[in-house]
């Protein structure tokens, strides 16, 4: 009775009104779906990131010793830095390494580079002739513990000297045709990829930057076969090509690394960051890439997260597709906006781009 009621009601109503209905319902509809996937992201932000630093797990408190030993190498690499600059930042690392140490946490490459960090404040205040007596007393106990019981003794830390020169002869490069040549690629050969060239290029990608150096991006590398065709069924952006690619990658950001509400969207900033340092490390290695976009609802994040095991303290950033380019191929020329529609020149100079062009 009620759906004849109903279907009555919506025959006998004007077509204006039916039309002004469904776009109310689908505005409804709309609103509840960013809702529910902006509860999604608070909730996980919430969970794993440590806005009220109370340090519930190892990575919290890592990272933010992580934050402060880098706060302290950007002191040290100022033009003039002040002696005894940052005490305030100083007693915070000492107590945060100090509460590392008796949770029992096993020290690594961070850990020692923040001693190391330490040690050449120390070394810069000596030279200055600015007393860091009781500094270098609550150093010397700290290393004890630390140096004891690690293999990092390789590790280093603080600043690293430098000279013009060097930077402009290791990048004396005409660019343009690198940055050209990187195109979206759709056509792979058949030949696989060697892991040492994937492993080559996310180390080269590692020098991406992020915020207090902090490192959040992690990468997934999946062969593409039963699991890597599950992994991208879970995008639509690859159907006609995805099953030639040889790998897939998934990019990620560990969210337990951002240490405030401010830091809420970091991760997407410092994972992109990550991931195009990784494309054009790949690119330079003579490989083939294709992004493809992880722009989804919810349910569709959960189940790659299921399918590649990846952990909910993570977002996922990105997948690439990545194979050898075969010799000859076809790619969307992908035209660019005019220069004018993107840079914005606030300067004394004010100059007049005549062709928008490099």
């Amino acid at each position: 009775m009620k759906s004849i009621i109903k279907k009555t009601i919506y025959f006998f109503t004007p077509h204006k009104i039916r039309q002004q209905l469904k776009i109310w319902r689908k505005k409804q509809a709309i609103a509840k779906s960013l809702k529910r996937n902006f509860y999604y992201d608070y909730i996980r932000f919430k969970t794993h990131a440590c806005p009220d630093r109370l340090f519930r797990h190892q990575e919290h408190l890592r990272s933010y010793i992580i934050m402060l030993y880098h706060s302290v190498e950007k002191g040290l690499a100022l033009p003039e830095p002040r002696p005894g600059f940052g005490k305030d930042k100083i007693d915070m690392l000492f107590d945060a390494l100090e509460l590392y140490h008796s949770q029992h946490y096993k020290a690594d490459n961070q850990i020692i580079a923040a001693i190391k960090a330490l040690e050449a404040y120390i070394a810069f205040n000596l030279q200055r002739h600015y007393d860091v007596h009781a500094i270098r007393s609550r150093l010397q106990r700290i290393s004890q513990h630390f140096l004891q019981a690690s293999n990092e003794n390789g590790s280093s830390g603080g600043t690293l000297f430098i000279t013009k020169d060097e930077i402009w002869q290791s990048c004396k490069m005409n660019l343009i045709p690198f940055f050209e040549h990187r195109y979206s690629i759709r056509q792979f050969d058949a030949s696989p990829v060697a892991l040492d060239l994937i492993a080559k290029a996310i180390q080269m990608a590692q020098k991406a930057p992020s915020v207090c150096n902090r490192q959040s991006g992690k990468v997934y590398v999946f062969d593409n076969d039963e699991k890597g065709k599950a992994v991208l069924s879970c995008q639509n952006g690859n159907r006609g090509f995805g099953h030639t690619a040889d790998k897939i990658l998934i990019i990620t950001s560990e969210l337990g690394i951002f240490l405030g509400v401010g830091e809420r969207n970091q991760c997407w900033i410092d994972g992109g960051l990550f991931a195009m340092s990784l494309i054009y490390a790949l690119h330079s290695l003579g490989l083939g890439t294709c992004c493809l976009n992880w722009s989804v609802e919810q349910d569709v994040d959960r189940k790659l997260r299921r399918i590649a095991k990846i952990k909910d303290a993570e977002n996922i950033i990105m997948l690439i597709a990545l194979g050898h380019i075969p010799s000859q191929l076809v790619v969307a020329r992908s035209q660019r906006k005019d220069l004018a529609e993107v840079a914005y020149f606030h300067t004394a100079e004010n100059p007049i781009m005549q062709n928008n062009t490099i």
